[in-house]
């Protein structure tokens, strides 16, 4: 089996390198920039480089065969991650990526998830922070309090409560992610909505913090392994003080979005907004904005049973060891299903604890 590590040389796609070489892992770089790929490459004794633009199907395929692993951190994922994906499947390889965009799990879940059923290709999209903590935490709490639990709310924040520092990419990712729709699951069944349709707040660190809905894979995921769940909610809490004021705005957005004319103007004005490149080494330091991920249990009467916290480093961090370690899994062959499913059906909430054990992500009850 061959590694193919797609946008090696960016941010999210260098946290996963280094992970993976921490493994003993040799991937294939894969990029447009031959001259960043061999300095990368020198950098890594001299790995294998292949020259291959993301949105060309052609050249990707050149160098992705049955059985291998294509790991893909290009995003924006709406726009540059549909080819990747296209390529592992009809080439029957496997696949993980670095998405936290809700329009793009809607499309690997939509388009692919009847086609790959009984296929031997694992699809796993949303494989970092957004949103496998997530979902380890939550099917953690719907398994050990069984049919007593109705909704599980999830929340991801930092243990501060403070205004997350976020790399340009997933600031480019909310803005494209305000006017996109992405599937909830509520009162039994999914429908699709927009980027804080709800808020919800929690307490962390003596602070108040209130985060937005989001249409996280813990939306489909969870309500497949605990079919008794009535309600799933993701929210995202990195705005700290801002956060009510944000929570608001969306209130508001939400009423102007259907509008069509609306709708397409704001579309339009996103699209020009060029985030400005962040490259600050201290964002995806390992000690840098240590991370909170709070899974709540609710009965049906809409009373809390049971919470669980999930604590550690950073979530950029985070992406590339979680990544690494689905990769060392898959290499081995050590999968318990295939298709397009969630990091919890794939490995199993046992081998996820013990995956967050090593990299210092404890439960907490």
């Amino acid at each position: 089996m061959n590694i193919i590590l797609l946008g090696a040389t960016g941010t999210t796609g260098k946290l996963v390198l280094e992970q993976l070489t921490k493994k003993n892992i040799k991937p294939i770089l894969v990029g447009r920039s031959k001259e960043k790929l061999t300095v990368l490459s020198s950098q890594y004794d001299s790995l294998p480089i292949h020259i291959a633009d993301a949105q060309n199907f052609d050249d990707l395929a050149e160098v992705v065969n049955e059985g291998d692993l294509l790991i893909s951190t290009v995003g924006p994922f709406n726009e540059l991650g549909r080819i990747p994906v296209k390529v592992a499947i009809e080439k029957g390889a496997h696949y993980i990526d670095s998405n936290g965009e809700p329009t793009f799990i809607t499309h690997v879940y939509d388009e692919y998830k009847d086609q790959l059923k009984n296929s031997q290709s694992l699809i796993l999209t949303s494989s970092g922070f957004d949103y496998v903590p997530g979902q380890f935490l939550g099917a953690k709490l719907a398994n050990d309090l069984d049919e007593k639990v109705s909704t599980v709310n999830i929340f991801y924040t930092n243990q501060q409560g403070r205004f997350a520092n976020l790399t340009t990419g997933t600031i480019s990712s909310l803005f494209g992610a305000l006017t996109e729709k992405g599937v909830f699951y509520n009162d039994n069944k999914h429908y699709q909505h927009f980027l804080g349709a709800k808020s919800h707040t929690i307490k962390t660190d003596g602070k108040i913090v209130k985060g937005i809905s989001v249409a996280g894979t813990e939306g489909y995921e969870l309500p497949t392994l605990y079919p008794h769940l009535s309600n799933v909610n993701v929210y995202l809490g990195w705005f700290g003080k801002f956060g009510g004021m944000i929570a608001g705005f969306n209130k508001l957005q939400h009423k102007l979005l259907k509008s069509r004319t609306y709708l397409k103007f704001t579309k339009k004005l996103l699209s020009a907004i060029k985030v400005p490149q962040r490259t600050c080494p201290k964002i995806t330091a390992k000690d840098e904005d240590p991370s909170l991920v709070i899974a709540q249990a609710y009965d049906k009467d809409g009373a809390l049973i049971q919470e669980y916290n999930l604590k550690g480093h950073n979530m950029y961090y985070y992406t590339g060891e979680i990544m690494a370690w689905m990769a060392s899994k898959i290499k081995a062959g050590e999968i318990n299903e295939y298709g397009v499913i969630g990091a919890v059906r794939a490995f199993g909430i046992d081998e996820l604890e013990k995956a967050h054990a090593e990299i210092d992500f404890y439960v907490e009850k």
